[in-house]
This record gives C-alpha cells, sequence and structure tokens, in this order.
C-alpha cells in the first residue's frame, strides 16, 4: 500500500439506547463500556471543584494523543466553557458550550492546516442545540490517531470528525462569563487493541 494516502479508520464501538426525555423518545449513542479496558495512565481527575475565568488552566501540563475525557460540570453563571484538546502552535480540537444559545460545538477548523496530503483536509466546525439537564451538562470524548468521538449529555448527541495533529498536543480548559463547577473530570491515556 502507497503509504502516501490514508487508507480508514475505525471507529469506536458503540451502544444505541433508546430513552424518553420531555415526553419524546430519543435515540442515544455512547461508547461501550468495555473501552475503559483501554485505560492506561490516568492523567487528571478532579471533582467538585470550582472552575472561575481567572483559574489557572488545570490541563496545564498535560499533553496526549490516545485519550478518554470524561467531563460533567454545573453551570454557575458561565457564558463558555472550552475544552481544547491536540493544542499546538497552529492546531487545536474544541469543544465548546455557549450557554446564552444553548449550543455545543465541536471547533476543529485548525487541525488539517499543516495535512501534507492535498486530497485529506479534516477541518470545519459541527454546532448542535444542547440543553442543560439540571443545569448540568457531561462530555465524553475519545481521541485516536486520526479520529475523535465526541457525545454529549449521555449520547443525546454524539460527533465524529477525523483530523491531522502535528506536534504538540497540549491541553486547556477555560470559562467565559462566570464559573462552572466540575463535577467530575477524568483524562485517561488509552491502549491499543490487541
Amino acid at each position: 500500500v502507497d503509504d502516501k494516502y490514508w487508507n480508514g479508520y475505525f471507529t469506536i464501538p458503540v451502544e444505541f439506547t433508546i430513552s424518553k426525555l420531555n415526553n419524546m423518545y430519543v435515540l442515544k449513542k455512547k461508547p461501550i463500556a468495555e473501552i475503559e479496558i483501554l485505560h492506561q495512565e490516568k492523567l487528571i481527575e478532579k471533582e467538585n471543584y470550582e472552575l472561575t475565568p481567572n483559574s489557572e488552566n488545570i490541563l496545564n501540563n498535560l499533553s496526549g494523543i490516545c485519550l478518554d475525557v470524561d467531563f460533567k460540570f454545573t453551570l454557575k453563571g458561565a457564558s463558555k466553557v472550552t475544552l481544547t484538546l491536540l493544542k499546538s502552535n497552529t492546531d487545536y480540537y474544541k469543544v465548546i458550550y455557549d450557554t446564552k444559545n444553548a449550543t455545543l460545538t465541536i471547533d476543529y477548523k485548525s487541525t488539517g492546516a499543516n495535512c501534507p496530503w492535498e486530497d485529506f483536509n479534516p477541518s470545519g466546525t459541527i454546532k448542535a442545540s444542547l440543553l442543560p439537564n439540571n443545569n448540568q451538562i457531561s462530555i465524553r470524548v475519545l481521541l485516536d490517531r486520526l479520529g475523535i468521538d465526541a457525545f454529549a449529555n449521555d449520547g443525546i448527541h454524539a460527533f465524529y470528525s477525523y483530523f491531522w495533529q502535528k506536534g504538540d498536543s497540549k491541553m486547556e480548559l477555560s470559562v467565559e462569563g462566570g464559573n462552572i463547577i466540575i463535577d467530575s473530570l477524568s483524562i485517561y491515556k488509552m491502549g491499543g487493541i490487541n
């Protein structure tokens, strides 16, 4: 196989469930529980932590590509919550919750900037309406070497995108306009399937 071209990618195994939400039935999609077998090193675990616009970046010293990020937070005045992954000098992958518009945006516009393959340009944004559940939002992101699966509010929304990452893969968590309470945040490095 000519190594110049990308040949494919497997997404993670997921389960589908039907749940009742606001007197309607919704289809949910989330990773299977067995994904946790692939957890290796725990990079961070935080609970009941108040994050303010002036807080230091609690993810400052963390980096990685193959990760499982599980993040639940309660809104406490914040207008925007941004989780940045795969951050380098030129690239980033952002998960942004906008409280004013009740939207979740996946921003991966910069991830294709340094891609050496002309026909492989993984960049763009995905946006969805997302109402808090009891003033709480949950986000789970699984990163692999070429793809990212993101799930919001226990699988109400599921997103997939692929990316091209070159260089460091720093992380950042920030809020604007007010605070949040981090109910739980865990990030694990992931191993491969053997």
